[in-house]
């Protein structure tokens, strides 16, 4: 089974990746180990931003693709007010997958420099994950964001 990776640039990635059940605690576990391993701050999960990274799966499910829509995330944060108060998102990395796990999903984002840098943001503090399932095709959004008054 293959998938497939956008970021900010045309940059696509391909991979093999196992079957497996999402689990955001798992994911964010996983994260936080792979930025103390570069001596990075943790990343705490923000309730808000995965409920907007929801919002925006289900999103790239009804338009069958997924892509970076920078008004549609700005239209989101000021629809959250308690995020625009916490928050200036600093990236979002999407992914479209048949199958997956946690692991494998952050392992093939974090082998894209592009991802990488993302998520592996110094001054990123929280992150949100929201998924969205249809047929064999899995939607996978995550918002990484820094306090403003960090």
């Amino acid at each position: 089974m293959k998938y497939l990776l956008l970021l900010l640039l045309p940059t696509f990635v391909w991979a093999e990746l196992n079957d497996g059940s999402f689990d955001r605690e798992i994911f964010y576990q996983i994260l936080n180990e792979t930025r103390a391993s570069s001596d990075l701050t943790a990343v705490t999960d923000d309730d808000n931003l995965e409920y907007i990274a929801e919002a925006y799966a289900d999103i790239c499910k009804a338009k069958g693709n997924i892509s970076h829509d920078y008004e549609l995330t700005e239209r989101f944060m000021n629809y959250v007010p308690l995020l625009l108060a916490k928050y200036d998102a600093i990236g979002e990395v999407l992914m479209i997958t048949t199958e997956h796990d946690e692991s494998d999903v952050l392992l093939a984002w974090l082998k894209s420099a592009g991802h990488n840098v993302v998520l592996m943001k110094p001054d990123a503090l929280a992150v949100g994950v929201g998924i969205s399932r249809q047929d064999d095709l899995i939607y996978v959004v995550a918002y990484m964001a820094r306090r403003e008054d960090g």
